[in-house]
Parts: structure tokens; sequence; C-alpha cells
């Protein structure tokens, strides 16, 4: 029988979800900290399992990063706990094949399993219209430590000291990231990557001093979804979708 790995910190979700699933899978359910574990793999006696349905906060984006480096080719539902639909966007670009959401039902959650088992993709219609509706910006390595930064509210001169470059410097960074977004503003930008569902952490949180750069830092955000330009091309959601991947 085809094992289900559920990695959720949600226990009445995990239980739901090995209520529905139990009759037609084995179901194997685990705290989100067994991703990191290297020995059995990923937590599971039997190693690698046939899919995963992956529930997780802020941190999805890594989480499913990292089951890929552990050497995880099972596919991937990801389970949008969020209202934004930014960051199960961003899980798909990363190659997810389902997506499933606290509304999804009994029946979608078997479908999606089924569909993701065969090699193919399944999201719900609201996050196929909003790939159809979004234009996936990928950023440097120095814009994504950058907007990070604007997000946590920091200054110019702030910024410019955690990354150890001139204040002009970061004004550059900043208007060719507002032409790049589509945004008009450090609260527009501030805003975009919010919504995207990732997470940062103050230099200060982080034990270091302020402003002080970590290594949580040293990643920043790699892509964002923004609203597509009327100038963009149009693209039926299936080809958005293959684009993502």
């Amino acid at each position: 029988m085809t094992t289900i790995a559920i990695y959720s910190d949600r226990a009445v979700l995990a239980l739901g979800l090995e209520r529905t699933i139990s009759a037609t899978y084995h179901v194997e359910t685990l705290g989100l900290e067994c991703i990191s574990a290297i020995s059995p793999p990923l937590g599971l006696a039997g190693g690698c399992p046939g899919a995963v349905i992956l529930d997780t906060a802020p941190d999805a984006i890594q989480l499913i990063q990292k089951l890929r480096l552990l050497g995880c080719e099972a596919p991937i539902a990801f389970w949008e706990r969020a209202e934004a639909i930014e960051p199960a966007l961003n899980a798909l670009a990363l190659g997810v094949q389902g997506v499933l959401m606290d509304t999804s039902t009994q029946t979608e959650v078997l479908e999606c399993l089924e569909a993701i088992l065969r090699g193919e993709m399944w999201v719900p219609p609201a996050i196929a219209q909003a790939a159809l509706l979004s234009r996936h910006c990928r950023l440097s390595k120095r814009e994504g430590e950058l907007v990070n930064l604007v997000a946590l509210g920091l200054s110019n001169k702030e910024i410019a000291y955690t990354l150890g470059i001139a204040v002009g410097t970061v004004k550059v960074y900043l208007s060719r990231l507002f032409d790049k977004l589509g945004v008009s503003d450090r609260y527009e930008l501030a805003l975009v990557v919010l919504r995207q569902g990732g997470s940062a952490v103050k230099p200060t949180e982080a034990g270091g001093r302020a402003h002080d750069p970590q290594p949580e830092w040293r990643n920043g955000t790699q892509s964002v979804f923004v609203p597509r330009r009327t100038s963009d091309h149009w693209k039926h959601p299936d080809q958005q979708l293959k684009h993502m991947q």
C-alpha cells in the first residue's frame, strides 16, 4: 500500500487527514521537525513515501527545498493555510504538484493525491486563476536581502549598514525594484514581500547586535508573485503553471 507522509504541526488537521485517506493509503503523520531528520530518512521507518502532504506555516519554501535536498523525490501536495495565495504560487514554482487548502473537502484531498501519484498536477480553480493573473519575478540574492530588510521597516541608512553598501546604492536598488515589481513606494514593496508567506528574523532576535547580518538573511526572498501588467502576454492557466515549474 502506498505511504502518504503528512508533515504538520496541527494535530486536528493531521487527524482529519488520517481518517480521510487511511482507507486507501498507508499514512504516517510526523512533526515538521522530522524533515530535518537524516536517519531514518525524513523520520519514516520505510524510507521515502509515495507522496507528501506538507502543512506548514511561513517557512514552507525552506521546508520544500529541504525535502528535496534530503533526497525526497515524492510528489508534494502543499497545504495552503494562509488567506494570501502567493505562498501556494511560490510552492508551485518550486515544483510541488498539488495544492490543498483549509477549505478543501475530503473528496478534493483524495482527488489531489490520486492526481499527483499519477504524475499530474492538481490545484484548486482559485489558485489556477491567481496563476493566470500573476507574474513570477525572480530576484537576485542582493535584491532578496534588500526586500526582506524593507519588509522589516529598516531605513535606507540601516539597510546600507546591514548589507555593507552605500546609501546611494540602496536607493538605486529600490528604484529598480519598484519598476521590476510594479510598486510605487516602500510600503507597497513591503506588502508584496509579506504576502509571499516568508518570514524574516530581525538580527537582534537572532542574538546579534542591531543590524548585524545573520545567516537567515543571506538567501533572502528569491522570487515574488505580483499582479500582471496590462502589457504582459496572456497565458492560459495550464501554460502559466507549467512555466512556474
